[in-house]
């Protein structure tokens, strides 16, 4: 995944990106994990970002993921764009 500056000021490094994780059809997030930006990062750019996340069963194919930042993120004149989420839909196997 990328994480972005959309502000106006420079986000310094090591902002930590919260990971959570919840199976369907429960909604109830559980975190996971949290990454590390590892450089600074000016209005308007970029940095992608890597989390390898383990799967709780073989036989969970539907994964529901959100991102968040951290509470005590850089200066905020905005704190309603520090999360995402998307739900990851695997094929189950043909036996």
């Amino acid at each position: 995944f990328r994480v972005q500056n959309v502000g106006w000021a420079t986000a310094d490094v090591g902002i930590p990106v919260n990971i959570w994780a919840a199976i369907p059809p429960s909604t109830e997030y559980t975190k996971v994990g949290t990454v590390y930006t590892t450089q600074q990062l000016k209005a308007t750019e970029g940095q992608p970002l890597k989390f390898d996340y383990q799967r709780p069963g073989a036989d969970i194919y539907n994964i529901d993921i959100k991102l968040t930042f951290d509470e005590n993120a850089p200066t905020e004149c905005r704190s309603d764009n520090n999360e995402t989420s998307h739900s990851i839909k695997c094929v189950e196997p043909i036996n």
